[in-house]
């Protein structure tokens, strides 16, 4: 897949090539999930990356191999994603028959001795949980550099050899996310906006228009989308500040959006309760985990959710550090491994009609078959 900025000259950027794959209905992949009743996976390629990427597999290990996993969390132990990545050390502790420990570290202070002991442990490999922990993980790989370690969701500026890298192709589901609110806004009407100006963020928002341009292209409409063109867009310098995501929800709904996509952490909540308290119907789109079952106080306003399956990442990390002797690279998350996805509709199912799971199915399926190409 090839994903670049907005085209300069207005069109939408996104191409089709091809026959449209045909679906009798929402796809079951893996044996295990489908659009309207559980999260969904399937298949595509990763853009742009390093020449060492690696794409997430499906394998096994034939032979028992010993090693172990172990994980440095952040403080914030009850976060979705620090659940997520040690609840995929224990998956792959009992798939492989690894052996898995989680340190407990109370200040940030802590990950440094954290990380020593787990190499004087002989941990085989070692994962820092979240971005919060790169600064602590980059120097425990300086220091150990015969150490594999890993960490999830986050790409160093400069590769280290010995670290990997477990990223997300966030657009992928985006773009998904983007034709749904195209198909399902009432007002004509949809807006995102992200915590930080990064790449990764802004990546994602580009997804989400791309998928609304989409859908004006495929049913002969003109949603709007506020908050991001491509170019410039909306930050509010924040990924946890509640108030802000309140104002600029609040100035988006004026503007006569009814759909909301936060690209920036628990901001997005302070926008979800915008969406609640509003007189008029409000959709929010949630980012990394299924938010309806995250926050069911506010969890009837979410539309889905573009969620990264975290602990699926680990497990794949397991199984090529200690089994295939892979050390550092960078694994991609995609919609084909099951390592991104949306979510399902939960209390908006009755919005997503069956033409429309349909119609998301079909362009999943040509997403993961390079059909649509969105750059």
């Amino acid at each position: 897949m090839f994903i670049t900025a907005c085209n300069t000259d207005g069109s939408d950027g996104t191409e089709i090539t091809g026959a449209t794959t045909d679906s009798s209905g929402p796809i079951s992949l893996n044996g295990e999930a489908e659009l309207d009743g559980s999260t969904t996976t399937a298949a595509a390629t990763a853009d742009n990356l390093a020449e060492n990427t690696l794409t997430l597999g499906n394998g096994a290990p034939t032979d028992s191999v010993v090693g172990s996993v172990c994980v440095v969390p952040d403080v914030d132990r009850t976060s979705l994603q620090n659940r997520s990545v040690i609840a995929g050390a224990r998956r792959a502790a009992a798939q492989f028959g690894v052996t898995a420990d989680v340190a407990e570290p109370v200040t940030e202070a802590d990950y440094a001795a954290s990380f020593d002991d787990f190499v004087a442990d002989g941990c085989s490999l070692i994962v820092a949980s979240s971005v919060h922990i790169a600064n602590a993980a980059e120097v425990a790989a300086t220091n150990y550099i015969d150490q594999s370690f890993a960490i999830v969701d986050y790409d160093y500026p400069n590769r280290i050899d010995n670290m990997m890298e477990l990223t997300f192709n966030a657009t992928e589901p985006a773009f998904l996310a983007g034709f749904l609110a195209g198909a399902t806004t009432k007002t004509g009407v949809v807006a995102t906006y992200a915590g930080l100006n990064i790449e990764p963020f802004t990546r994602t928002m580009d997804g989400f228009i791309k998928g609304v341009s989409f859908y004006n292209r495929e049913a002969g409409t003109g949603v709007q989308v506020l908050g991001w063109d491509g170019t410039d867009g909306e930050f509010v310098g924040s990924l946890d500040d509640l108030n802000v995501g309140m104002d600029i929800a609040s100035g988006f709904v004026a503007q006569g959006a009814d759909t909301i996509f936060p690209v920036a952490g628990d901001v997005g909540l302070g926008s979800a309760a915008v969406a609640l308290a509003s007189s008029e119907p409000v959709r929010i789109i949630g980012i990394d985990n299924d938010l309806f079952e995250a926050h069911p106080e506010v969890g009837s306003v979410y539309l889905t959710s573009v969620i990264k399956n975290f602990d699926v990442a680990i497990v794949e990390a397991v199984e090529r550090s200690i089994f295939l002797g892979e050390i550092g690279g960078q694994l991609v998350g995609t919609l084909e491994n099951g390592a991104v996805d949306i979510a399902p509709f939960h209390a908006q199912s009755d919005a997503v009609s069956e033409a429309l799971r349909k119609q998301l199915a079909e362009l999943r399926a040509d997403v993961i078959a390079g059909n649509v190409t969105i750059r």
